[in-house]
């Protein structure tokens, strides 16, 4: 992402990119922000009509937070399929009495002071509440994309350790029937 760009415009860019059926591309964004292009053979012959069918289930790593969270809920009236959006984050329950903080230095603060909490060391503290964080960000997502009429879903799965992976994927298409797209947008944990 570039300073410059919105999530908006990024959406927007990659939407371009995923729907240009006159190439094939592999594109990724390397650490150093820069943009590396690479061309494929087709897998698949070349067609006029979107492959992705009506509600066809698509796969979408790192989907539930941040700037694929953003993109998603801009590109989901083009795309009318069922998302799983797997990621890495355990969900949790917010406590009642924080349920409205959304800054991590007050929600550390407000779980200090409860019961459940207070065997927890600051560190653990902070890490508690950004966990709450996260998992509000995705309930959050999964809200404005039910709202929005599209079929989603979230699991907890870490997309590089491949045994979790295909237990995850199996349960997806035990639930979902088979698996038609994926759009990995998995990428590095800001707290690791």
């Amino acid at each position: 992402k570039q300073a410059n760009h919105t999530p908006g415009q990024i959406s927007d860019i990659i939407e371009s990119e995923l729907s240009d059926t006159s190439s094939h591309l592999s594109i990724r964004y390397l650490e150093t922000l820069m943009r590396e292009v690479e061309s494929l053979s087709a897998i698949v012959p070349h067609c006029q009509k979107p492959v992705l069918l009506h509600l066809s289930t698509v796969i979408v790593t790192g989907g539930a937070r941040g700037i694929t969270a953003a993109c998603l809920k801009r590109m989901i009236h083009k795309l009318p399929v069922k998302l799983v959006l797997l990621g890495s984050t355990k969900t949790c329950k917010t406590p009642k009495t924080c349920e409205n903080i959304t800054d991590i230095v007050t929600l550390t603060q407000a779980l200090s002071t409860l019961p459940e909490f207070s065997a927890l060391k600051p560190i653990e503290l902070k890490q508690k509440a950004k966990n709450i964080l996260a998992s509000q960000e995705i309930k959050a997502t999964l809200s404005y994309l039910e709202k929005q009429h599209i079929h989603a879903a979230y699991y907890t799965c870490d997309v590089t350790n491949r045994v979790e992976l295909n237990a995850c994927l199996e349960a997806v298409r035990k639930r979902f029937g088979a698996i038609y797209g994926l759009i990995h947008a998995a990428g590095t944990l800001e707290d690791k």
